[in-house]
C-alpha cells in the first residue's frame, strides 16, 4: 500500500515535470588538467555523515546544462514522508539494498523542499543511522578505497569519479570514466561510503559520529517537537556505535552518560503524560499571545462550548480572561491531544505536525514548569 502511494505521488510529480536527477547534456565536457587529474578524481573532501536541515545547493559549473531545481513543489514533503515510511518497512524486512536506495533518494529530496519539518528531518537521520548500524551488523558495510590501493580496486570505488571531472580523451582512464561516472547532484551529498581505516582512525570517526548525532538531538529537543520515540532511537544508535567501535576497550564513563540520557528521556516522558496538574492550584497561567494563534483560538472555542458538552459553563468574565491568559493545565492537555493525534497517523498531516511542534516551542519558551520538568535539558 505504501509503495502504491509512492507510485501515485510520482505520477503527480511527473505531470509537473519533476525530475530528481535530471541528466546533464554536457556531462563529458568538463575536462581536468593533465597535471592534476589524479588529485581531482581520487581526492574528494570528507563529507558529513548526516545532511544539514537546509542543505546548500552546489554551484553549477559553466558547462552544466541543467536548470536550477524547483524547490516549491507542494507534494515534495509528502513524497519524502512516504518514502521514509517505505524505507522503514524495508529495514524491518531486512531488504538492505532497497532500503539504502530509498534513503539515498530521500536525502536528495531534502534539498528539493522549500521547508522541511524538523521532525521529518530527524526521522530521516534516525533511519540512516539504523541503516548504517544494520550494514555493519550484517557485514554489508563498504568503505572507500585508500589512495595506496591497486588500480583495479581504486577505480571501482564510487568516490573516485565523484567530482565528475572528465579525464583527457587520450588518458587510459577515459573509458573507465564513461562507464562509472554519474551526474553530480544539485546538493552536497552526505557520507554513504566511509573512508578506509587507513585514512581515518576509528576514534576520529566515532567523535564525528557523536558530534553529528548530538546536533540532531538538540534539534529534536526543540524544533523537532521533543518526540521521545525519536530521542530514544537516536540514543540507541549512539550506544550501539560506541559498543561497536570500543568493543575491545570500552569507555564506561561514556556508556554511563548514555544510560543517564535514557533515564532523563524516560523521566520527561512520564512527567509529560502522567503528571498533569489537577485542581485550582498549579503552575502560573500561559500568555495567550505567545501561543500559536490557532491554538489560542481553539482553546477559547473549547471553553465556550464546554457547557453544551456536559461540562461546567464558563462565565463571561472567565471567557474574557481566557483571551489573555490560559491555564497551564488546559494548554498542556491540548498539547498532549495534538501529540496523540500526530502519533496516530505518524505525522502524515504536516500542518498538524507543525502546529504541534510550534506549540511545544512556545510552551518551552513561556512556561518554566513545562521547560524544566517535561523537556530533557541540553546539558544532560
Amino acid at each position: 500500500m505504501v509503495a502504491e502511494c509512492v507510485s501515485d505521488l510520482d505520477r503527480l510529480l511527473d505531470v509537473q515535470g519533476f525530475q530528481l536527477r535530471p541528466g546533464n547534456l554536457n556531462n563529458f565536457l568538463r575536462f581536468a588538467d593533465l597535471k592534476s587529474e589524479t588529485e581531482d578524481m581520487q581526492q574528494t573532501p570528507e563529507a558529513p555523515l548526516l545532511p544539514s536541515l537546509k542543505p546548500s545547493l552546489r554551484k553549477l559549473v559553466q558547462s552544466d546544462s541543467r536548470e536550477p531545481p524547483n524547490c516549491y513543489l507542494e507534494l515534495m514533503p509528502l513524497r519524502l514522508h512516504c518514502e521514509l515510511q517505505l524505507a522503514t518497512l524495508r529495514l524491518a524486512l531486512g531488504d538492505m539494498d532497497e532500503a539504502g536506495r530509498l534513503l539515498m533518494e530521500a536525502e536528495a529530496r531534502i534539498a528539493r523542499c522549500v521547508y522541511l519539518l524538523p521532525w521529518l528531518y530527524v526521522k530521516f537521520c534516525t533511519l540512516k543511522l539504523q541503516f548504517r548500524r544494520l550494514t555493519y551488523r550484517l557485514d554489508l558495510a563498504k568503505t572507500s578505497a585508500p589512495p595506496s590501493a591497486p588500480n583495479d580496486v581504486l577505480y571501482r570505488d564510487p568516490k573516485t569519479f565523484a567530482s565528475a571531472v572528465c579525464p583527457a580523451t587520450d588518458s587510459p582512464l577515459y573509458r573507465t570514466f564513461l562507464q562509472r561516472t554519474r551526474t553530480t547532484p544539485f546538493s552536497n551529498d552526505a557520507e554513504w561510503v566511509p573512508p578506509a581505516p587507513q585514512v581515518r582512525e576509528f576514534a576520529q570517526g566515532l567523535k564525528q559520529y557523536l558530534q553529528e548525532l548530538l546536533a540532531t538531538m538538540k534539534l529534536a529537543l526543540r524544533e523537532g517537537g521533543h518526540d521521545c520515540k525519536q530521542l530514544l532511537a537516536l540514543l540507541r544508535e549512539a550506544l550501539e556505535e560506541v559498543l561497536r567501535v570500543e568493543a575491545l576497550k570500552p569507555n564506561f564513563e561514556r556508556i554511563h552518560a548514555l544510560f543517564q540520557c535514557f533515564t532523563a528521556v524516560a523521566g520527561c516522558r512520564k512527567a509529560l503524560l502522567f503528571n498533569v496538574p489537577k485542581g485550582p492550584t498549579g503552575p502560573p497561567p500561559v500568555d495567550s499571545e505567545k501561543l500559536p494563534l490557532r491554538v489560542s483560538l481553539d482553546l477559547q472555542r473549547h471553553l465556550q462550548r464546554q457547557a453544551t458538552e456536559g461540562g461546567l459553563a464558563y462565565s463571561p468574565a472567565a471567557l474574557q480572561a481566557a483571551q489573555k491568559t490560559l491555564l497551564f493545565r488546559s494548554a498542556l492537555r491540548h498539547a498532549l491531544a495534538l501529540r496523540r493525534e500526530c502519533d496516530l497517523f505518524d505525522g502524515l498531516f504536516h500542518s498538524d505536525r507543525l502546529l504541534c511542534d510550534q506549540l511545544h516551542v512556545a510552551l518551552a519558551n513561556t512556561s518554566e514548569a513545562y521547560a524544566k520538568g517535561r523537556i530533557v535539558e541540553e546539558a544532560t
